[in-house]
């Protein structure tokens, strides 16, 4: 096999963040949640979801449903209040990843051991925004 020089290869193209989400707070996360911080228990696609440790900004939420268990490690969105073109005010609130954002905001684990290396490692590259 012939060795590949990196000329030949092309670079990888960097991707930006995802646009934020422009919901109203009412999303499948975080319902009924629009001024508040996300609650200890949420229920989304028919998972149960219950934080289990928060430092700040990070999170890891216990993810159940019929058999499965798992774990997802989130960075916390800070959203600012808004005014819709109606005139209606969206308070500020904290939003959950959404699935867009899976692998930039938020991770899965399937051991509560693994979570808490991800959740530590972000704690610690976050500490200064916490």
């Amino acid at each position: 096999m012939a060795a590949t020089t990196a000329a030949i290869l092309p670079m990888a193209i960097q991707t930006p963040l995802p646009v934020e989400n422009v919901s109203t707070g009412k999303g499948p996360i975080n319902a009924g949640n629009s001024g508040g911080t996300l609650p200890g228990g949420l229920r989304h696609d028919g998972f149960d979801l219950r934080q289990v440790e928060r430092i700040g900004r990070v999170a890891i939420y216990e993810k159940t449903k019929g058999t499965y268990r798992g774990w997802e490690i989130i960075l916390i969105r800070k959203r600012p209040g808004r005014q819709l073109p109606d005139g209606k005010h969206i308070p500020a609130r904290e939003q959950y990843p959404s699935s867009a954002e899976w692998g930039i905001r938020g991770w899965t684990a399937m051991s509560l051991a693994n979570a808490k290396r991800q959740f530590d490692k972000l704690v610690r590259r976050h500490e200064k925004s916490i």
